[in-house]
């Protein structure tokens, strides 16, 4: 018998299909969504999956009938201006929802995105990182939300602590 491994873009799909089937979106008035995939780091590892899935989830979402916003390889900036205008136009919108694929860092039990212009080496990355609570609080507005975070949390200090003990 030959197994067959479901990816995490299937296993997403599927959740969401569960979620708010399609028609249903369709009926009550639609919605948006944001979809982040940031494959491309400057000073951090490139995670060659991410374009291929963030890609697979906006073709999803629109499937869905959301208005979606594909924005890969973001900076902070970038990712902040996309972020507010999610934000703005879930207002009123039956269904809200974001995904995030690329670099995450988890500190003092708060997750935070990586735009691709941070450097993990730099201990005032911080003020670099996105905070997943900005995501939320944009988002509140929707009737229904669903964020989808696919990343990894990493200890941002593990850079520039391994970089002060060499």
């Amino acid at each position: 018998m030959k197994r067959t491994l479901i990816g995490r873009r299937g296993v997403l799909g599927v959740a969401g299909s569960f979620m708010l089937p399609a028609a249903a979106v369709r009926a009550q008035g639609a919605g948006v969504a944001l979809v982040i995939g940031n494959s491309k780091y400057r000073k951090e590892t490139t995670l060659p999956n991410v374009r291929r899935d963030a890609m697979e989830i906006a073709r999803r979402f629109r499937g869905m009938g959301l208005a979606t916003d594909l924005v890969e390889d973001a900076d902070h900036d970038a990712m902040l201006r996309a972020i507010e205008k999610l934000g703005a136009a879930a207002r009123g919108t039956n269904l809200a929802a974001f995904y995030f694929a690329g670099h995450g860092a988890h500190l003092d039990n708060r997750t935070y995105f990586v735009p691709s212009d941070a450097d993990l080496g730099d201990p005032a990355v911080l003020r670099n990182l996105v905070d997943t609570n900005r995501v939320r609080g944009g988002l509140a507005p929707a009737q229904h939300r669903l964020l989808a975070f696919d990343c990894g949390r990493n200890h941002p200090a593990d850079g520039w602590q391994q970089k002060e003990a060499s």
